[in-house]
C-alpha cells in the first residue's frame, strides 16, 4: 500500500508539472499572439494613414508619386479585410525608361556634366521618360512621348549602341502588388487567388520571424515586354536619345502594349473577384486569435458530446420500448 500511494503521490506530482508546464506554455502562446496583433495592427495603421492623406499631399516612392487610379479602388478593398494590408501597388503600365550609368563602365558620355540625365528618377540612377498606366488608343510618336522629358531631345539615328551604352528601354510591365499579411493562413489565401487568376509568379518574399507576418508578392512575368530602342548619346556635347528603332517600330510596341493592358485588366478582375470571395467567406477565421480558436473549439466539442448523448440516450430508450414488446410478444 505504501509503494502504491507513493507512486500516486508520484503521478499526482508529474500530472501537476505538466499542467502547470502546459498552462506556461499556452501564457507564451497568448503573449506571442497578442504580439502579433498589435505589431500588424500598428503596421497597418500607420500605411493606411499614409493612403488616407489627400490626394494633394500624398507621395510614395514610385515614378507617379502616388497610388495607380485603375487600382485605387482594389487597394482600398484589400486593405479593408482584417488579416491584410497593401504595401506597394502598380496597376500596370508602359513606360520608356533611361538606365542608369552601368558599374565599371565608361564611354565618352562621363565627361559631360549633365545632372538632369543622371538625377535618378529610377532604380541605379536612370530616369523614367515616359510612363502610361492606361492604353493609348492613338499612339503618339515616339518624339511625342518623349517631349515631356527635361532637356533630353531625341533623334533617329540607326547606330547600334555598345555594351556600355545606357539604353533606352520600351517597358511593359503587368499589376504587382505588395501585400503584408497577419498571418501564414492569410498569406496562402492571397497566393491560391493570385496563381489561380493567371500571376504565375506570385510567392512568399519574407516572414517575419518573431511576428509571423507574410510578405506576398503578387506578379506576372508572362505579359512583360522589355525592348531596347535606343541610347544616350552626345550631339553638339549635350545629351539626346539616339534612337536605333524607326517610329513605327515603337508604335508596334505601343499597340502591343494595348493588348497586354486588356488581359492584365482581366487578370486583376479575376484576382480581385477571388481574393475577396475567399476573406469575405463566412468560416474565414484567418487570424484568430489562439485563445478564441481555443474557445470556439471547446463550445463544438461539447456540442458534439451532447449531440452524442442525446443519441445515446434516445438508442436506449429505442432498445428498452423493443425489448417490451418482444417480451410481450413472448408471452402471448
Amino acid at each position: 500500500m505504501e509503494g502504491l500511494n507513493s507512486a500516486n503521490i508520484d503521478c499526482q506530482t508529474r500530472t501537476s508539472e505538466a499542467f502547470t508546464c502546459h498552462n506556461f506554455f499556452n501564457a507564451q502562446q497568448s503573449v506571442q499572439t497578442v504580439r502579433m496583433s498589435t505589431n500588424f495592427t500598428t503596421k497597418k495603421q500607420k500605411i493606411l494613414q499614409q493612403l488616407n492623406v489627400a490626394p494633394e499631399e500624398y507621395t510614395d516612392a514610385s515614378p507617379k508619386g502616388s497610388v495607380d487610379e485603375p487600382i485605387r479602388k482594389f487597394v482600398d478593398e484589400i486593405n479593408e479585410i482584417e488579416t491584410l494590408v497593401t504595401t506597394s501597388s502598380c496597376s500596370g503600365r508602359f513606360a520608356i525608361y533611361l538606365e542608369g550609368q552601368k558599374k565599371g563602365t565608361a564611354d565618352e558620355n562621363d565627361s559631360i556634366d549633365r545632372p538632369l540625365v543622371t538625377s535618378s528618377g529610377g532604380k541605379g540612377g536612370g530616369q523614367w521618360l515616359f510612363v502610361t498606366h492606361t492604353a493609348l488608343p492613338n499612339p503618339p510618336s515616339t518624339s511625342m512621348m518623349l517631349a515631356g522629358t527635361d532637356s533630353l531631345p531625341s533623334t533617329y539615328s540607326g547606330e547600334p549602341f555598345s555594351s556600355s551604352s545606357r539604353l533606352v528601354h520600351f517597358k511593359f510591365e503587368p499589376m504587382i502588388l505588395h501585400i503584408l499579411a497577419s498571418s501564414l493562413d492569410a498569406a496562402r489565401k492571397v497566393l491560391s487567388a493570385a496563381q489561380t487568376a493567371g500571376f504565375r509568379e506570385s510567392g512568399i518574399s519574407s516572414i517575419a520571424d518573431k511576428t509571423d507576418m507574410v510578405m506576398v508578392a503578387v506578379r506576372s512575368t508572362g505579359l512583360s515586354t522589355d525592348s531596347p530602342i535606343g541610347h544616350l548619346a552626345i550631339r553638339d556635347d549635350q545629351p539626346v536619345i539616339a534612337l536605333s528603332v524607326s517610329d513605327e517600330y515603337v508604335q508596334g510596341l505601343v499597340r502591343l502594349a494595348n493588348d497586354k493592358f486588356v488581359v492584365n485588366a482581366a487578370r486583376t478582375a479575376n484576382f480581385r473577384t477571388s481574393l475577396l470571395a475567399q476573406f469575405r467567406a463566412k468560416d474565414d477565421a484567418a487570424w484568430e486569435p489562439i485563445e478564441a480558436r481555443r474557445a470556439r473549439m471547446r463550445e463544438q466539442g461539447l456540442r458534439k458530446k451532447a449531440e452524442h448523448q442525446r443519441n445515446e440516450d434516445h438508442h436506449e430508450s429505442t432498445t428498452d420500448v423493443v425489448e417490451e414488446d418482444v417480451g410481450l410478444a413472448d408471452m402471448l
